[in-house]
């Protein structure tokens, strides 16, 4: 596996071309592992050019493994080579042959995610009509074949996203094979996913379309169908859709055009009709006088009214009574499915009770077990207690319910559970060991009745563990087991941590595992942050754009720590990497400014200046740490260099005008928008020439017109603040010459000093008690 490993990552493959042969031979070999053959088929891709010839002896294989002449026991090679023939080789008509899985298929691999996911991915609008065509034209094997594999909500995918591509331009009756086909594939049970939520809101914004596959339904249909006059929602082509409010009056309309030429087709219209008379949500417009008059001289169905709206009539009776056998007959054949299911499970457990209680269970039977528990199981209720859970799966014996609960308890500590590099390296390819959820289920069952026998495990156990809470997650919180043991042997945990996280990082994984609960450890902050610094490092030069989240989510987080000298180190060195994408180096750039501030902003004002795609990448670096804590808490709000908010103000500023508030989704714009005008609070916050002389600079900039009327508010704002900050209070010696008549101390005291002798004159003048001014009028000869 280790050699195999390496020659599918060789940095010149033409150096071990002469190993084509060799390769061959382990794919087409009739022995080995899955893991070994899937191995060697990477290395061949990397080492093999791709040509006509390459291709063919692909397709060779992808039939050799179909018809099992090529073991492949978990059908891992054969999703690889359908995930690399489709859409080109093998062509969506054609892939259909390669539904049917071999084996039920609880593994989450290859297989899963070529039909899960890259079929969707890889296929056009023009593919998913061509795959829809071929699925109606073969149903009555295919969908009970996707049934087999697990794949029964997969059309339904398919007819959501045709339908939302270019579902206006079929034609209704192709419309009506798809929408039936789906249908189909689901039973009842199942009709709240979320593909349908969407086919159904197709449909309900088309009422047209909707009366156009009702009436199709009704005349394809066979016409002895006792079900057939109920209607509207029996008709799997419809999906649960809910009817337009007119659709009873329509019914109506249609019965009575069509009374001539199909007799059976208008009476169930009719009988529709009826029915919306006491349904007012499809019943707008309709009244039993209006179907009298417009069912006049239409004698069939004139009398078919007559019998409808007599009192319990005997037609009426017999339809709904057929219904009801019919859907007891169901329910009866569903609990029947079911009762034999648990029958099975409840032999089998008998027969493997010692295996259970000893802790040596087949890992693929005890991974529905463990689902169970977890709730994840299909058809479980969630609501119900886990042992209820698993006692509803596998028929209530008590017995059997404690020695199924045994075995998830020692889940964890099973010597088969796999090692940590092995968890990772299946994580990576959307792989896990069927042993995952039951370590899962072990993990929540010993920390809610047994923590000690939980924290008492070996440390080889736990890093396994924890390999495999990190990289197959269930539940969105961090288990109370963490948290402790993340106290008692910190170095353990963030090891295991760091290594499924770097794993999926390097590999441009889009959500690496462990990250929240990173970001939620308490306690460790240096450490912690030593782990982010270390994934910041590890982080792909070459990376695509969906990665840039995980990159802005570690550097805000590291922007967080007090002490940021070697996440300054780390920027610097990253900026002098010649091949890092602009994305990348701009938000390395901008950590760099935040940390140093002063002139460092300016050094690459230029930079981000020749092209707008590098201020967006700016502006969304920036935005994701004013809202990553909110604005108090963000480390921008910290920035009080004026030089530093200038230049900020000026790049983002040119670039995104005033806000303009606005219902709806907030941009990126918008976002900014906010964040400017914060940051031209801060600057006229900010006392001191610099930030008085930055606020005019901006200010006769015209390429910042839309911000001038904040700008002149901020500088009104900097310039009570500068007068204020420029105040000295004055010495306790300079408090005594002053009270002990001394002189002034500068000229500002000598003009208050003046103005105070001059008002005690005024005083002295006009409130003394002697007339004082008498002495300045010419009263006397002298």
């Amino acid at each position: 596996t280790l050699i195999l490993g390496t020659l599918s990552h060789a940095d010149d493959p033409q150096s071990v071309a002469d190993l084509e042969g060799a390769l061959e031979a382990i794919l087409w070999s009739e022995t080995g592992s899955t893991q070994i053959r899937k191995r060697a088929l990477d290395a061949y891709l990397h080492i093999v050019p791709s040509s006509d010839a390459r291709t063919e002896d692909l397709r060779l294989l992808l039939e050799a493994n179909q018809d099992a002449s090529v073991p492949d026991p978990d059908d891992e090679v054969r999703g690889a080579l359908l995930e690399i023939l489709y859409p080109d080789t093998i062509t969506p008509p054609e892939v259909w042959r390669y539904a049917l899985s071999r084996t039920r298929h609880d593994l989450i691999g290859g297989f899963w995610r070529f039909w899960n996911l890259s079929l969707l991915d890889k296929s056009s609008d023009q593919h998913l009509a061509e795959l829809l065509d071929s699925l109606h034209e073969d149903a009555s094997r295919l969908i009970p074949a996707l049934e087999q594999s697990r794949l029964q909500a997969l059309p339904v995918e398919l007819l959501a996203r045709c339908l939302e591509a270019k579902g206006d331009n079929h034609e209704p009756a192709q419309l009506y094979d798809w929408l039936a086909t789906a249908g189909s594939s689901l039973g009842r049970s199942r009709r709240k996913e979320e593909p349908l939520r969407r086919v159904r809101a197709w449909l309900e914004e088309r009422p047209e379309v909707q009366k156009k596959i009702f009436l199709t339904w009704l005349r394809q249909r066979d016409p002895d169908d006792s079900l057939r006059p109920l209607g509207y929602w029996f008709c799997e082509a419809l999906h649960d859709s809910t009817p337009p409010p007119d659709f009873g009056l329509w019914c109506l309309n249609q019965a009575v055009e069509v009374s001539g030429t199909e007799p059976e087709v208008s009476q169930a219209l009719l009988w529709q009709a009826y029915r919306s008379l006491h349904e007012p949500a499809t019943g707008m417009g309709l009244t039993p006088e209006t179907m009298r008059e417009r069912t006049r001289g239409h004698r069939a169905l004139a009398e078919y009214l007559d019998e409808l709206c007599a009192p319990r009539s005997s037609r009426v009776s017999a339809i709904e009574d057929e219904h009801r056998r019919k859907m007891d007959e169901l329910e009866r054949q569903w609990d029947e499915k079911h009762r034999q299911e648990r029958e099975d499970w409840a032999k089998h457990l008998h027969e493997q009770e010692a295996e259970l209680r000893e802790n040596r269970f087949w890992p693929r039977n005890l991974d529905p077990l463990a689902m169970a528990y977890l709730g994840e199981a299909f058809g479980v209720d969630r609501h119900e207690s886990p042992q209820d859970r698993i006692g509803d799966l596998i028929g209530g014996d008590p017995r059997l319910v404690d020695a199924v609960m045994a075995a998830l308890r020692g889940a964890v500590a099973r010597d088969d559970v796999p090692e940590v590099d092995q968890t990772i390296s299946w994580s990576l390819e959307s792989k896990h060991s069927w042993l995952a959820f039951p370590v899962l289920a072990s993990l929540d069952l010993l920390d809610k009745e047994d923590p000690a026998r939980l924290d008492a495990l070996e440390k080889a156990q736990k890093r396994k563990a924890l390999a495999t809470y990190y990289c197959v997650r269930h539940g969105a919180e961090t288990p109370r087991w963490h948290d402790r043991w993340l106290r008692h042997d910190t170095g353990l945990v963030l090891d295991v941590l760091y290594r499924c996280a770097v794993a999926a990082v390097r590999t441009g994984k889009e959500f690496p595992p462990g990250l929240n609960d990173l970001d939620g450890a308490e306690g460790h902050d240096d450490r912690v942050n030593d782990v982010r610094l270390r994934l910041l490092q590890a982080f792909p030069t070459r990376s695509s754009n969906k990665q840039l989240p995980v990159l802005d989510r570690l550097l805000t987080k590291a922007l967080d720590h007090p002490d940021k000298a070697a996440l300054l180190t780390l920027a610097q060195r990253k900026q002098a990497s010649k091949s890092m994408p602009v994305a990348q180096r701009v938000r390395w750039w901008a950590t760099d400014a935040l940390i140093v501030q002063g002139t460092r902003l300016q050094q690459i004002k230029s930079d981000l200046a020749e092209r707008e795609v590098r201020v967006r990448h700016l502006a969304e670096f920036l935005r994701y740490v004013w809202d990553r804590h909110g604005s108090r808490g963000s480390i921008l709000a910290t920035v009080r260099d004026p030089s530093t908010l200038s230049e900020m103000i000026d790049i983002l500023g040119r670039w995104c005008g005033a806000p303009q508030y606005a219902s709806g989704r907030v941009t990126l714009e918008m976002a900014m928008s906010d964040l400017i005008g914060s940051l031209i609070g801060q600057l006229g916050s900010e006392p001191g020439d610099e930030a008085q002389q930055a606020l005019a600079d901006l200010n006769e900039d015209p390429l910042l017109a839309g911000w001038h009327t904040r700008l002149r508010s901020a500088r009104e704002s900097q310039r009570v603040i500068g007068r204020d900050a420029s105040y000295l209070h004055p010495s306790i010696e300079q408090v005594q010459d002053t009270l002990n008549n001394g002189p002034p101390a500068d000229t500002a005291d000598l003009r208050t000093l003046l103005e105070d002798r001059l008002n005690d004159i005024c005083a002295y003048l006009r409130g003394g008690s002697s007339d004082f001014w008498r002495q300045f009028w010419n009263e006397d000869p002298h």
